[in-house]
């Protein structure tokens, strides 16, 4: 996912925050900062896993996210969601995802959707027998 995030990187130069494992925590955290201060920069490029975790504040500034090139790890996933869709956004997050032909892409995305309805069942499940 770094080499596809630097291609993205590359093309918008400067418009572009860094929030990849082609940075450090503390870099990333800046660049996620630029992002949100910055007007000049319109786009944040991250990967699911270093934009997943560390990166708050996200819904204040943006409702949308683009996903590219998925991984199959479920928790990086419903975490990078999460920073566009916490308390603190003022509107309904939107999530598109770019599928490519004759790709892995679309059985990655039905692998990720089906692990996110069959948690939210168990969840669910247990919330009726706690209530």
């Amino acid at each position: 996912f770094k080499q596809d995030a630097k291609i993205i990187l590359d093309h918008f130069k400067k418009k572009a925050a860094n929030v990849t494992g082609l940075l450090s925590p503390e870099e990333r955290v800046k660049e996620k900062d630029r992002f949100i201060t910055d007007k000049d920069v319109r786009y944040l490029v991250g990967t699911p896993k270093a934009a997943g975790t560390g990166v708050d504040g996200l819904q204040t500034v943006t409702n949308r996210a683009l996903y590219y090139s998925n991984s199959m790890d479920s928790i990086d996933y419903w975490q990078s969601k999460a920073r566009t869709s916490r308390v603190g956004g003022d509107s309904v997050a939107y999530y598109t995802h770019l599928i490519g032909r004759k790709t892995i892409d679309l059985k990655n995305l039905r692998n990720l959707q089906k692990k996110e309805a069959l948690s939210s069942l168990i969840l669910d499940d247990f919330r009726m027998m706690v209530d």
